[in-house]
């Protein structure tokens, strides 16, 4: 087959020069070329058959690219396929059958460049509904990589287990973990509750501050009850000269100024009589 000798750089001009009737044909004989390579003995071919089936985009051609995405192929031949599939499947839904291939290599031990790329095309796809054992499985993993894909795809799950989890790493004291997780906790509405919850309690003033940060991205009221704690909260952390009575107020004034300001106006008339002003 004499296109497979062409080089990437001659290649991506001739391609686009095609018209689709061309291509059509041009795919059926790589595809044919492609079945008869013998996977240990033409490394070489195979790879450039990968290479030139990423740049024609073809999603007929996963069949074929899936079968060399395993741990059993040498790393050049995974890493190829995975690049292919990053072009023919860009717009296509991924398959079960394709998730259990896929997913697997995100638990290896070694994070390879196979599973750099696995993350790259699962992060334009939604996940399968029971991967919530594998998200809490990589968010255990020695990767920082792995665990932040993690927490990304937790963001599109939003069980009461994700959001918890979500909101712990609030308080991780890796910066960019903790900006990952507040991304994907603004895309679950009902972690509202859970943030006010955790603010209430909160001792850290880091993990106040991303709460208070990420709050005003949610739609809600606030009940009394809840404003009336949070004020007793300012008013204990002021007391204790704690750092985190900043986050307190900022979360009040954006819930309801009009209350911070009864409350402060309040407490001003109270040392004013008190003659502690």
């Amino acid at each position: 087959m004499r296109q497979i000798g062409l080089s990437r750089d001659l290649l991506t001009p001739a391609l686009r020069e095609m018209d689709a009737k061309e291509q059509e044909a041009f795919y059926d004989e790589v595809e044919a070329f492609a079945a008869k390579l013998n996977v240990k003995q033409q490394r070489p071919a195979l790879v450039s058959t990968m290479r030139l089936l990423g740049q024609l985009g073809r999603p007929q051609a996963r069949r074929w690219l899936f079968k060399f995405i395993g741990a059993e192929h040498h790393p050049a031949v995974r890493a190829h396929a995975l690049v292919a599939l990053l072009r023919c499947l860009r717009e296509q839904d991924i398959r079960k059958d394709e998730y259990t291939k896929l997913l697997p290599i995100l638990e290896e031990a070694e994070f390879s460049e196979a599973t750099r790329l696995v993350v790259e095309l699962l992060e334009a796809h939604g996940l399968p509904d029971d991967s919530r054992a594998l998200l809490a499985k990589l968010m255990q993993s020695p990767h920082t990589d792995l665990q932040k894909f993690a927490l990304r795809k937790m963001g599109d799950i939003g069980t009461p287990a994700t959001v918890r989890t979500l909101v712990e790493q609030l308080g991780d004291a890796d910066y960019r973990r903790r900006d990952v997780a507040a991304s994907s906790l603004r895309k679950i509405p009902d972690a509202r509750a859970a943030l006010i919850k955790e603010l209430s309690t909160c001792a850290d003033a880091s993990k106040a501050w991303s709460i208070a940060e990420l709050l005003p991205s949610f739609e809600g009221k606030w009940r009394q009850d809840t404003l009336d704690g949070l004020w007793q909260r300012l008013k204990d952390a002021i007391d204790n000269e704690e750092r985190i009575q900043t986050a307190f107020l900022h979360v009040l004034k954006q819930a309801d100024p009009a209350y911070v300001y009864q409350h402060l106006a309040e407490q001003g008339a109270k040392l004013v009589k008190a003659k502690k002003v």
